[in-house]
């Protein structure tokens, strides 16, 4: 049930009654066609981060310190081994 039918009293006019049908068949179609976002597994978004972090050493974005520190807390926390 869409929300704005909650507030359609039950003795709705046919002809509204068909609009309404209309109108949640097109929010329909418009929701199937959305993209659907990616799914990633834990070890994907991991090593995405840890290229991340690689880049900014890299840019001097962050210190040699910063980099080990993160790192060691990215792999502790999503239990990667090394």
């Amino acid at each position: 049930m869409l929300h704005w039918e909650k507030t359609v009293s039950t003795s709705v006019r046919p002809h509204r009654k068909r609009l309404y049908d209309r109108i949640e068949r097109v929010i329909v179609m418009f929701e199937s066609d959305l993209p659907q976002p990616e799914k990633h597994t834990n070890e994907e978004l991991y090593h995405r981060q840890v290229e991340l972090l690689k880049l900014f050493l890299e840019k001097h974005a962050i210190t040699q310190e910063q980099f080990d520190k993160s790192y060691h807390d990215l792999t502790e926390k999503m239990h990667i081994q090394k």
